[in-house]
């Protein structure tokens, strides 16, 4: 497993090969005291009957105020007799948060324990901007119900046991920064139409068991920050397209079924800081575009069928620190202009056909060279 810790992405943790987000998991704070829409109050009721909420876990690690979920009616009337968007700190629901309007804008059920199967009825919580339920069990299909959510900001549902294809219906939530859909066992392929979320940017589908190529239009994702599809069953090309993502600082198309040369549009990628690629059967040389890469740190090509000569613009590379290029059939000798890559820590070539003395190449060069395989 790859874990990755970017600086830039203080907010969250992300894993590539599936993923972890660390939210602020406080109880919510609500000013709400009114209860809430009935029609929201029943699909909240359906999402815990649905989940089995009975069976919930609270993790220990976690603040948690308020009360637990508590559906009791009044005998003589039917209607609810808890609120969860009260006034009161110590009458708030856990893991609920309300506007005051009331109604219900975030849902955090992260690790908690839900089973079962998601409801329909949660696209009836028209104004949930944040869904978090990763790391749970649940099973079944991604509801095209959630297609409704048209404030959904965040999407999170990774680390679970949900299968089928994804919703085209997803490509309605038009303000939907973050799709997280990695670790499942979905199927099928990659909706084109998830191209029209121009505001996405983190899309992470690692991990699951889709099929088919990368649909070229994801290169209209102006907004991308993230794109995981590690460790899926995509195969055909990589598009040139992607190379159009301008802010995309993490791409991982790692240990698929990818085949052809990597497209030197890819160089476009200047905010680039960790490419992974290994693991596919791509063939033909480095592009010497890759020089344009001014910001990666981390470049992993490794255990492809890539060949021709090492090219001298990895020497632009000064930020690089890990450099896996092995497992290739790679000819020729080192280039020199390796030695300005200062920062480097970890350069793999072994398994090529590299020639020439690789093992006093550097000379003390290159300070920060701690692990070194030829």
């Amino acid at each position: 497993m790859l874990l990755i810790t970017a600086q830039k992405l203080l907010v969250r943790l992300v894993m590539l090969i599936g993923n972890i987000v660390v939210y602020s998991a406080a109880a919510a704070t609500v000013t709400a005291s009114s209860p809430l829409p009935a029609i929201e109050m029943s699909a909240v009721h359906d999402l815990y009957i649905s989940t089995r909420g009975e069976h919930w876990i609270w993790r220990p690690d976690i603040i948690n105020v308020g009360s637990s979920w508590d559906f009791t009616k009044n005998a003589s009337t039917g209607d609810y007799l808890y609120n969860p968007c009260g006034s009161d700190v110590n009458i708030q629901w856990q893991r609920i948060t309300c506007s005051a309007l009331p109604t219900v804008v975030r849902l955090d059920l992260a690790q908690c324990n839900l089973t079962g199967t998601l409801p329909d009825s949660v696209g009836q919580l028209s104004n949930l901007t944040h869904f978090a339920i990763w790391e749970n069990h649940l099973t079944g299909f991604i509801p095209s119900a959630i297609g409704e959510l048209h404030q959904l900001k965040v999407f999170d549902i990774g680390r679970n046991e949900l299968s089928g294809s994804i919703p085209i219906t997803l490509s309605k939530l038009t303000v939907l920064e973050e799709l997280w859909l990695s670790e499942n066992f979905l199927t099928h392929s990659i909706p084109p139409e998830l191209s029209v979320l121009s505001r996405l940017q983190f899309l992470n589908i690692a991990l699951t068991y889709l099929t088919g190529t990368i649909p070229p239009s994801l290169g209209m994702l102006g907004d991308l920050i993230l794109l995981g599809l590690d460790n899926t069953i995509l195969s055909g090309s990589i598009p040139p397209e992607l190379g159009k993502l301008e802010k995309l600082e993490i791409l991982g198309i790692s240990n698929c079924g990818f085949s052809g040369t990597i497209p030197s549009e890819l160089g476009n990628l200047r905010s680039l800081v960790y490419m992974y690629l290994q693991s596919n059967q791509l063939t033909g040389s480095l592009f010497p575009e890759l020089s344009q890469l001014i910001n990666v740190e981390f470049f992993y090509i490794s255990n492809q069928w890539l060949s021709g000569s090492l090219p001298r613009e990895l020497g632009y590379l000064v930020l690089l620190n890990s450099l896996y290029l092995d497992n290739n059939e790679f000819t020729g000798s080192i280039p020199m202009e390796l030695n300005s890559c200062l920062s480097l820590e970890i350069l793999r070539l072994q398994r090529n056909l590299l020639t020439g003395d690789l093992t006093g190449r550097f000379g003390g060069l290159l300070p920060m060279l701690q692990n070194v395989d030829f």
